[in-house]
Parts: structure tokens; C-alpha cells; sequence
């Protein structure tokens, strides 16, 4: 989409498709023209939902507008025209694309994963594997070892100052500044409390701590993470909707399902009854035939 498209669909969006029109035209898109979202229609825009995600799926140029979707549904066309099949197609697609994602990031956990992470419990009672308090042992003696230094930087640069030696005085501060960057540094290694959630892949390399994989979305998930960092995942625009597309799809074939059986009853009482008054007239296969011809099926429900 050009640059001007991508003008033209967000004041559409704001405006709505019609905001060229002149003063007092009421002339309203109906909900089969093509420049209306059949998506929307049915249930939602998948590429509404994932707008600024990973898995962003573009732009849609169409209208969505609440009360075409209200005329659609009260209309003697509703789910007659396929747009519920589409739609179906549309969202199962993308969620055996997610499948097939959380399926590949398994396997390479499987193959990444520290085969040392032999669990145990710590002090705090959290489970935590063998190399993980090898590296916070690690890290314990860096910050001791910062900590000497800046206090030798600090008595330096008070002793110099003592003695009038300004500029080497400052260059033992900037110096005593540097080793508690480093410091901070390994404070916020050791607590993960700075660390962005996208970054959690890098995150649990570096602490050796196992991950498992979000069976929604497929990213990668500390295992017995902060409780924060697991409600914001969970609230995450993108796992939401993954999750609303597998709902949906569960609603929509429990519905399919539902009414496969209404028809299937209807079916078999309406066969009887021409079976009955038919003895002797034609056979079961042509009164079956005749039956489905009378009374079809449509393939859109």
C-alpha cells in the first residue's frame, strides 16, 4: 500500500468512507458492496486485531462499521452468503500457522534448553536449576569486587583531593562511576527486575533459566516468572488474539456441529415420511435424492 493509500485509509478510519461526500448525502454502503469488511461482518477484522504486533497482518483498507454489521445480521441473507465460511478459513488459517509456530519453538527448546537446569529449591522457595546459582554466585563476587573498587576510587579521590590534585581527583570519580555502572548492571542481571519482556529469550540465555512456550501465541515464557511479567503477556494484545481467533473457532464448530444435527433429524423424519407414503414407488436412493433437491443443505452454515 503507497503512502497516499495509507492516508486515504486512515481518514477513512477517522471519518469514515463517505467524509467527501456532500452536505445532506445519505447515500449509506450496504453491507455486500466490496469495500466493506466481510470479516468485520461475522464476527472481527483479523488485521485489526493484530495492528502493531509481530504479527502484524497489514493494513485493512475496508469499512468497518458496527451498524452494517446489525443490517447484515437482521437481514434474510444472514449466513447465506459464505462470508461465515470465509471467515472460518480466514482465522483457521492463522491459527495452524500459530500451531505450527509453537510446535517449532518446542523443538528448538528442546534442542537449546540447558540440559545442567537440574531443579532445586532456594532460599525464597523458587525452583531454580544448578547453573542458575553458579551464575548468581558469579555475580555475587563481580559486585564485591566493584564494591572494593569503588571505595578504593573514593578514598583516592579524597586523598587527592586533600592534596589539591583536582583533575586527578575528578578522573578517580568518573572512574568510581564506571565500576557502579557496572554494578547497576549486574543488579538488574541478577533480579530481572529492568528487563524487557521481548528481550526474555536473551534474558533467560544469560541466567541459564528454563523457558517453556505460551500454548496461545507461541512465545517464549520465562518458567515461574515474576507474576507481573506473566499478566502482561497474558494481557498482550497479540496473545489476546490468538486467544479470541481459538474461541471462535470452538463456538463457531460447536454451532456447525448443532445445526449438522438439526438437519440430520430433519432429515431422517422427512425420509420416513416419504418412505411411508412412497411403497412400492422408485427406490430408498431416489427418494433420498429427491428429498435433499426438496430441502437442501446449504454449505455456508
Amino acid at each position: 500500500m503507497s503512502a497516499t493509500e495509507q492516508m486515504a485509509a486512515m481518514l477513512n478510519e477517522l471519518m469514515g468512507p463517505k467524509r467527501n461526500a456532500d452536505f445532506g448525502d445519505t447515500n449509506e454502503p450496504d453491507f455486500d458492496e466490496p469495500d466493506v469488511c466481510k470479516h468485520f461482518l461475522v464476527a472481527f477484522c483479523p488485521n485489526e486485531m493484530f495492528r502493531n504486533t509481530k504479527a502484524d497482518l497489514g493494513y485493512c483498507s475496508k469499512i468497518h462499521d458496527p451498524a452494517l454489521r446489525t443490517k447484515y445480521r437482521q437481514s434474510s441473507r444472514f449466513e447465506k452468503l459464505g462470508y461465515e465460511e470465509d471467515f472460518l478459513n480466514k482465522i483457521r488459517r492463522l491459527d495452524d500457522e500459530v500451531r505450527r509456530k509453537i510446535e517449532k519453538n518446542e523443538r528448538r527448546l528442546a534442542v537449546t534448553q540447558p540440559l545442567a537446569n537440574v531443579a532445586s529449591t532456594s532460599e525464597e522457595g523458587e525452583v531454580e536449576s544448578d547453573a542458575q546459582r553458579r551464575q548468581k554466585e558469579m555475580i555475587a563476587e563481580q559486585q564485591s569486587s566493584l564494591s572494593a573498587k569503588i571505595s578504593e576510587c573514593m578514598d583516592k579521590a579524597e586523598k587527592l583531593g586533600a592534596l589539591g590534585k583536582v583533575d586527578e581527583a575528578k578522573e578517580a570519580v568518573r572512574q568510581a562511576e564506571k565500576f557502579k555502572q557496572e554494578r547497576t548492571a549486574l543488579d538488574r542481571l541478577l533480579t530481572q527486575s529492568s528487563t524487557p519482556a521481548n528481550h526474555i529469550e536473551d534474558l533467560a540465555n544469560q541466567l541459564s533459566k528454563p523457558m517453556e512456550v505460551c500454548q496461545v501465541c507461541g512465545c517464549f515464557m520465562l518458567v515461574n516468572d515474576v507474576q507481573q511479567r506473566i499478566d502482561d503477556h497474558y494481557a498482550g494484545k497479540q496473545h489476546m488474539a490468538y486467544a479470541k481467533i481459538r474461541a471462535t473457532i470452538e463456538e463457531m464448530d460447536k454451532k456447525r456441529e448443532e445445526k449438522r444435527k438439526v438437519y440430520y433429524a430433519l432429515f431422517s423424519h422427512l425420509l420416513r415420511s416419504v418412505c411411508s407414503n412412497r411403497v412400492g414407488m422408485g427406490t430408498p436412493s431416489q427418494w433420498k435424492q429427491e428429498v435433499i433437491f426438496l430441502f437442501p443443505v446449504s454449505t455456508h452454515q
